[in-house]
């Protein structure tokens, strides 16, 4: 099948259990006899992973003390986002040409190359090779699984997702109760409303403080599961009532002077909530050690929810995910070492939140003091991405411009709202109707 066309398929087969899914995907590990390494028995493994010093640095140690008499080359992975085909067309002409066992993927990457059979399936020998899955968070192996139709192609040790951080002093001052766990951008927008005052330049207090219009606007609507075409990838619906609801709301709580949009206020470079001048920023677990040395306290939140869909994040990414070629001819050797860095004593000797959040239930870290549960507690749902697989290479940057400069007209009220979003509707059209005959030509 097609991999753009297959993506309006897949979703509906999420739901099904391992054993219907396993019907269709990757390898098959049943043939395998999964057993421990020996250590001392002289073994080869060719991994790929995107730098060889970094791969080194991070896991060669580790897997040397466990293994001395393993040879182990390192393949380095392309650049995947040179614009010439698609990041999983450039990772299997890869491994075509120099077939490693054991391969570095990203969510993309590994969710293509499970379904078309490039991976070899997990469930046998994670039940007969001796690893735990109960020791894992259980988001993160349901987002594994998520990704791979219902069945286990790969693990990984760290993840990432957003949060909500909260400025606990300027709350305070304002006599404002904190941010809540589960609120919707709604609720997010009319409490960054609440702190709209006078002032400018340094005297200025914001509620919200985010890069852009376009920023803001992709966060909503992958949250609210909004798509900018059909299933097919032939017709945008930019004017259509939800997109709409949600220009307006970014505009409301930007002119109610409660939102700060840093391309159309002139951050130049700096950041507001990092400054003390924001009550409220959304970002990752990395942002908090930008943190480290603020000098008002702060706090974290669940990033904002979908109503329909509570206990659910569209956020949540897999930093380094672990597979095992379907065809490779040492795949008992990769799953040790697969096993090997996502262990206990590897996560252990990882350096903090730096490499992402563990993935292990019993390594839950704090920081500083500030608990992370926050960044646990949303139940993965991958499926936010599915849309975009059929829509030309480039088209979601492009209509992301489009839609970028003209909604600054409109918050510079140099325009309206219905104007604006009849030329995107437009304009957006016939940029998507362009690029699809030009992917055509090219073929």
């Amino acid at each position: 099948m097609n991999r753009k066309k297959r993506w309006q398929y897949l979703l509906p087969l999420l739901g099904l259990s391992i054993a219907a899914a396993g019907c269709s995907g990757g390898g098959n590990d049943a043939d395998t006899a999964w057993k421990s390494l020996d250590s001392d028995e002289k073994q080869a493994l060719t991994v790929a992973y995107f730098d060889e010093s970094v791969f080194k640095a991070q896991y060669g140690d580790l897997i040397r003390e466990a293994y001395p008499n393993l040879d182990i080359k390192v393949e380095q992975i392309p650049n995947l986002y040179d614009g010439t085909k698609t990041p999983t067309e450039l990772y299997e002409a890869f491994l075509r040409e120099k077939q490693p066992d054991l391969l570095w993927v990203n969510e993309e990457v590994y969710r293509d190359l499970a379904y078309e059979g490039n991976l070899m399936s997990l469930e046998t020998a994670v039940k007969q090779g001796g690893f735990d899955l109960e020791q894992l968070h259980p988001n993160v192996v349901e987002a594994l699984r998520q990704l791979g139709s219902g069945q286990l192609y790969g693990l990984s040790p760290t993840f990432a997702t957003t949060a909500l951080f909260y400025n606990k002093s300027l709350f305070d001052q304002e006599g404002i109760p904190y941010p809540d766990n589960r609120m919707s951008w709604d609720e997010t927008l009319k409490l960054a409303d609440r702190f709209s005052t006078e002032g400018d330049g340094g005297n200025k207090q914001y509620g919200l403080a985010v890069d852009s219009f376009g920023v803001l606007a992709n966060r909503m609507a992958k949250t609210g599961r909004l798509t900018l075409a059909d299933a097919a990838g032939e017709h945008i619906g930019i004017n259509d009532k939800p997109w709409k609801a949600l220009f307006q709301s970014i505009a409301d709580s930007y002119w109610s002077g409660g939102l700060y949009l840093g391309s159309l206020d002139g951050a130049n470079g700096s950041d507001l909530f990092l400054n003390g001048q924001a009550a409220m920023a959304v970002s990752t677990p990395d942002y908090m050690n930008k943190l480290s040395n603020a000098s008002w306290e702060w706090g974290i939140a669940t990033a904002p929810i979908n109503p329909d869909r509570p206990d659910e994040t569209t956020f949540m990414n897999m930093t380094d995910i672990y597979a095992i070629n379907a065809k490779s001819s040492h795949s008992n050797v990769a799953w040790n070492v697969l096993k090997l860095i996502n262990s206990e004593a590897t996560a252990k000797k990882m350096p903090g939140i730096a490499m992402g959040l563990p993935a292990r239930q019993a390594i839950v870290p704090d920081f500083n003091g500030h608990a992370l549960a926050p960044f646990y507690e949303l139940k993965p749902d991958v499926s936010a991405g599915d849309a975009v697989a059929s829509l030309p290479l480039g088209f979601i940057a492009q209509m992301g411009q489009l839609i970028e400069n003209h909604m600054n007209s409109v918050l510079s009220k140099k325009t309206t709202l219905d104007e604006t979003i009849e030329k995107l509707q437009t304009e957006g059209q016939s940029l998507l109707v362009s690029m699809q005959q030009e992917s055509q030509d090219g073929k």
